[in-house]
C-alpha cells in the first residue's frame, strides 16, 4: 500500500468524524444521555479496575482505567453537541440507554486512538498506508525498533507507577 493523502483527508477523515452520528443515544434528551454515559464511565472505572486489582493484574487495571478516561471526553462532547434538549428527560436507569452509552463509549475510545494516529502521522512519527479500492488505511511505525521502544516504554510506565501514599 502507499499513501494517498487526498483519500485520507477527503474521504477517511470526514467519515471517521461523522461516524458517531449513527448512535441511537444521540436521539435521547441530553441530560438522559449524559447521565448514562457517566454511569458507564463509573462502572467501567470501578468494576473493571476493581476486578483487575483483585486478580493482581496491574497492566489490565491501568489499561481499563485508561480506556475509560480516553473514551469519556469524546462521548460527552458528542452528546453535549448533538442531543436534543426537548423531550422526555428521565435520569432513571434505562438499560437500553445504558447499552447505547456503552456503544458510544467504545466508539469514543476508537475515535481517540484514530485521532492520535492521525496526529502522529501528521507530525511524521508514524506512517500510513492507504488502499482506496479496499477503503482501508493502516498506521504503522517507521521501524520495528520504534514499535518495540514504544510498547516497552508504555509497559514500563504502567509497571513502575507507584500509587499515591496517603499519610
Amino acid at each position: 500500500m502507499s499513501t494517498d493523502e487526498s483519500f485520507l483527508r477527503q474521504e477517511v477523515e470526514p467519515y471517521i468524524d461523522t461516524l458517531y452520528l449513527k448512535s441511537p443515544l444521540l436521539k435521547r434528551h441530553r441530560d438522559s444521555a449524559v447521565i448514562h454515559l457517566l454511569r458507564t464511565f463509573e462502572d467501567w472505572s470501578r468494576w473493571g479496575t476493581l476486578n483487575s486489582a483483585l486478580k493482581g493484574e496491574p497492566i489490565q487495571f491501568h489499561t481499563r482505567l485508561r480506556w475509560a478516561h480516553e473514551a469519556i471526553p469524546w462521548a460527552l462532547r458528542w452528546v453535549w453537541s448533538d442531543c436534543p434538549l426537548e423531550g422526555s428527560r428521565s435520569l432513571d436507569l434505562n438499560w437500553d440507554a445504558y447499552s447505547e452509552a456503552v456503544e458510544l463509549m467504545q466508539l469514543g475510545f476508537k475515535y481517540y486512538q484514530l485521532c492520535r494516529c492521525f496526529i502522529l502521522f501528521s507530525r511524521g512519527f508514524i506512517r500510513v498506508d492507504t488502499a482506496k479500492e479496499q477503503k482501508r488505511i493502516r498506521f504503522s511505525f517507521r521501524s520495528q525498533e520504534e514499535q518495540e521502544r514504544d510498547a516497552a516504554s508504555l509497559i514500563y510506565g504502567i509497571c513502575t507507577l507507584e500509587p499515591t501514599k496517603h499519610s
